[in-house]
């Protein structure tokens, strides 16, 4: 009976945490980081303690915000709520991101970069395009760098979105090949300005001093 009189107690100590998430108190979070090796539980079971009383109540965004500030970390959440899959989704038609935390924040910047590069090449989806020969080509190399950060970022999650990923990846594969090939041609023309100059600097040594 003491040992069940213990784990009523202890399981309260999380049932009043979750209570205090409930209640918007998300700094209490941060003061009961080590409850759940106090309490003798798996990271996996104290997520899900603390979520249970949230998880199907409350909105994903909330859920995942709560257990962030509690420091559980993304892929344990992303394990509960997996926010992950609804902001590629949105991400994939062009929609607002209205989440505020960093995790949502780099969803936002990809889907920005990925429409603003879709806007650029003339492309409607990944599969219905016709490309543009008079875009900003320095534009593109910076939005092309800035999206293919990002998504290396959000590499360690894609198992979370598998379908959403494969899908984005399409684009990426439309990209690529024009990015190679501005990249080749920024590449000989660099070359070529640079043999230019210093063929042009051997030409006026020559007419200075024709004897060298």
């Amino acid at each position: 009976m003491l040992f069940k009189f213990i784990d009523i107690v202890r399981y309260g100590i999380v049932a009043d945490s979750i209570g205090n998430v409930q209640n918007g108190k998300f700094l209490v979070f941060q003061k009961i980081q080590g409850v759940g090796k106090a309490l003798q539980l798996s990271s996996v079971q104290y997520i899900q303690k603390f979520s249970a009383a949230l998880v199907g109540k409350e909105e994903n965004d909330l859920v995942f915000q709560a257990l962030e500030t509690a420091g559980f970390s993304v892929s344990e959440i992303l394990g509960i709520v997996n926010v992950a899959e609804s902001y590629m989704r949105l991400v994939l038609s062009n929609q607002q991101i209205e989440s505020d935390t960093q995790f949502s924040a780099r969803f936002r910047a990809l889907g920005q970069n990925l429409w603003k590069l879709n806007r650029m090449l003339g492309i409607v989806n990944a599969s219905d395009y016709t490309l543009k020969d008079d875009f900003n080509t320095d534009e593109f190399f910076a939005r092309y760098s800035t999206l293919t950060a990002i998504l290396k970022e959000l590499q360690p999650y894609q198992a979370f979105a598998v379908k959403e990923y494969a899908h984005l990846q399409q684009y990426i594969e439309i990209y690529r090949p024009i990015h190679e090939l501005l990249a080749t041609e920024r590449a000989v023309a660099e070359i070529a300005a640079c043999a230019k100059i210093w063929t042009g600097a051997i030409c006026e040594r020559h007419c200075r001093d024709p004897h060298k």
